[in-house]
């Protein structure tokens, strides 16, 4: 059941994505979890990706972005995390930005801009509005293409599965990522609210002993 593991037994399709502050399930809905081995047979497998709408350093994301007429290879000082990506481009709100930023400083839109020009040791005066959001753009595309490229993977061993169930503070990741590869779409929160969505595994708890009722 979801209660045990988020992305797995929802009912609702055959492949789920669960987009957590810092890894993706992607998970057919009969997967089996196996306990401690589950993680390292995931990641192997193509079934987690270690990636998410905050926490992710953004050197982890990609090596490289774009400055001004080539490219730039990112710091790995952990200077910007995926939070400040997706707060700058407006997919999270910076309430959303639940872990510490890397500097210190509140995960306001203009900070993350700092942040963003840190991660590759520049700062806003080399850096304008424009550059701030090809760098952002990059990362966003790049993280949607991570995912998708997994979600090809799990679909090679699974040619059945056809439509996603996508949940998480990052669904908007998730949505991204499946319609990539060419699935169907279904948001969790359409069928249990936002608030719901968003904490799935408890949720799913609830439902289950609303059910043994």
């Amino acid at each position: 059941p979801l209660a045990t593991r988020p992305g797995v037994g929802i009912p609702l399709a055959d492949h789920i994505s669960d987009d957590w502050r810092r890894v993706t399930w992607l998970e057919p809905a009969d997967n089996p979890d196996d306990g401690n081995e589950a993680s390292v047979r995931d990641l192997a497998s193509g079934e987690l990706v270690y990636t998410g709408a905050v926490r992710t350093p953004v050197e982890a994301i990609v090596p490289h972005v774009p400055y001004g007429d080539g490219e730039a290879g990112l710091s790995a000082e952990g200077f910007a995390l995926a939070g400040d990506v997706h707060v700058w481009r407006g997919d999270l709100t910076p309430a959303d930005y639940t872990a510490p930023t890397p500097d210190g400083r509140p995960p306001t839109r203009g900070f993350a801009a700092e942040r963003l020009a840190r991660a590759i040791c520049a700062d806003r005066e080399m850096l304008d509005t424009a550059g701030v959001t090809a760098i952002a753009d990059a990362l966003a595309a790049a993280q949607v293409t991570r995912i998708a490229d997994a979600m090809a993977r799990v679909r090679a061993r699974h040619p059945r599965l056809d439509t996603a169930v996508v949940t998480g503070l990052g669904d908007f990741i998730g949505v991204r990522a499946a319609l990539q590869a060419g699935l169907r779409v279904i948001p969790l929160a359409s069928v249990l609210g936002d608030a719901a969505a968003r904490c799935a595994p408890a949720a799913s708890v609830a439902l289950l002993f609303d059910d043994a009722d």
